[in-house]
């Protein structure tokens, strides 16, 4: 089946069709700042936080993969982490749809996964944990970018 024989899919069409197959880390890291002695404070650090999102589309298989960086004082932690998504039919995706998918849907099933590994790593390696703020739907958005709509094998950052 051809990109031209099918329509793209609605969010509603997509959400009902894509199984969340797997959750995957690629990355996760925690490095103390060398120059900064750890706090003796319980105050919870001043974090920065950078999102970034890479897409993945082959047919029936769908991948939103995730890469955070919180960087605080004392140190920056990675997460790079996936979510894995398979349909039992081939979808066509739009970038709109996509978005919305994104950013309502993989952004809230991978959010868990990311504040508990900051929360872990920087209580392993600082002594205290570094808490994510807690988002409701819609108010934290991943920009996609500009580009093409997703199709047949193709991978956008």
């Amino acid at each position: 089946m051809t990109a031209a024989e099918v329509a793209p899919v609605t969010l509603e069409t997509m959400v009902a069709a894509l199984n969340l197959e797997d959750v995957k880390f690629y990355e996760l890291s925690c490095k103390l700042a060398e120059a900064t002695p750890v706090a003796e404070t319980q105050e919870p650090a001043e974090v920065a936080i950078v999102w970034g999102v890479r897409l993945r589309h082959a047919e029936r298989e769908f991948g939103v993969r995730l890469k955070v960086e919180v960087s605080s004082p004392e140190c920056r932690i990675v997460t790079d982490i996936a979510a894995e998504y398979v349909s039992q039919e081939v979808l066509i995706l739009a970038r709109d749809t996509v978005s919305e998918f994104v950013n309502g849907v993989a952004l809230m099933q991978l959010f868990p996964f990311i504040r508990e590994s900051v929360m872990t790593a920087s209580t392993r390696v600082l002594g205290q944990p570094i808490l994510l703020p807690v988002f409701q739907r819609g108010e934290l958005t991943l920009e996609l970018g500009d580009g093409p709509d997703i199709s047949f094998g193709m991978s956008v950052e």
